[in-house]
C-alpha cells in the first residue's frame, strides 16, 4: 500500500473515531477581572442565570461534565442547576436539550479574587449527554441556602479551549426582570467530555468506500 493510500485511510477512519486527548472540549477562558453577572439560586437573589454559547463540530460530543467560574461569598453550596439549550435569542430561551436541578456539585476555589470576593468553580460531573453538531448555550449556577451572592465571571479568552469569543451572552432572571437579555460579554464556563464515536453502520460505509477505491486502483 502506498503512503498516499495510508494517509487516505487515516483521513477517512482515524479522525472520525478519535477521542480528544484532554477532557476539556470547550472553555471560554479565565476571568479577565472585568465584570460578573448574577448567577445563583436561593441566595439573596431567588434566581438568576448567565448563558454563553459554544460550537459542537462533527461528529458530535458526549458531555460528561459542565462547569462555570463565579465570584462569590458563599463558602459552601447545596447543589447546582445546569442547562444546555439551543436556539436562544433576545427574549427567547430556545429549547432545553438537557438539564439538572439542585444536583450534586463541587465548589472549589480557583485562586483568583476581586471585588472583595473569591472566585469558585461550580462543577457538575457524572453526565452522559450526546450533542449533535451545532450551536448550544450553557448555564451552570450554584444553589445556596438562603444568603450570599454569586456572579459568573467574564472572560477575554485567556487559557480558553475552542473559545467562542463573540461577545454575545445572555442574562435571565425573573428577580431582576430580565428575559434572556443579551449583553456584550463572554462568560467563564465550559464542558468536558469526549468526541462521539460514529455508529458501526457509518464506519461500515466508510470502509466500503475504501475497498472500492483500492479495488479500482
Amino acid at each position: 500500500m502506498t503512503r498516499r493510500f495510508a494517509v487516505l485511510i487515516g483521513a477517512l477512519l482515524g479522525t472520525s473515531i478519535s477521542v480528544v486527548g484532554g477532557p476539556v472540549l470547550w472553555y471560554q477562558g479565565d476571568w479577565d477581572f472585568s465584570n460578573g453577572f448574577a448567577n445563583e439560586r436561593n441566595t439573596v437573589v431567588s434566581a438568576a442565570a448567565g448563558y454563553d454559547s459554544f460550537i459542537v463540530p462533527a461528529p458530535g460530543w458526549i458531555i460528561t461534565a459542565v462547569f462555570s467560574n463565579n465570584v462569590s461569598d458563599l463558602r459552601s453550596i447545596v447543589g447546582a442547576d445546569w442547562e444546555i439549550r439551543s436556539g436562544i435569542s433576545p427574549g427567547n430561551g430556545g429549547t432545553v436539550i438537557a438539564s439538572g436541578m439542585n444536583v450534586p456539585a463541587s465548589w472549589t476555589l480557583t485562586g483568583r479574587s476581586g471585588f472583595n470576593y473569591q472566585e469558585y468553580q461550580v462543577y457538575v460531573g457524572g453526565l452522559n449527554v450526546y450533542l449533535s453538531p451545532g450551536q448550544y448555550w450553557l448555564m451552570v449556577r450554584p444553589v445556596g441556602s438562603g444568603g450570599g451572592r454569586s456572579f459568573v465571571t467574564t472572560t477575554s479568552g485567556l487559557n480558553g479551549v475552542n473559545a467562542l469569543l463573540d461577545g454575545v451572552a445572555y442574562f435571565d432572571s425573573s428577580f431582576f426582570g430580565r428575559d434572556f437579555e443579551p449583553n456584550s460579554f463572554d462568560f467563564s464556563m465550559g464542558v468536558e467530555g469526549v468526541v462521539a464515536v460514529p455508529e458501526p453502520a457509518t464506519l461500515g460505509l466508510a470502509a466500503s468506500g475504501l475497498l472500492l477505491i483500492l479495488a479500482r486502483r
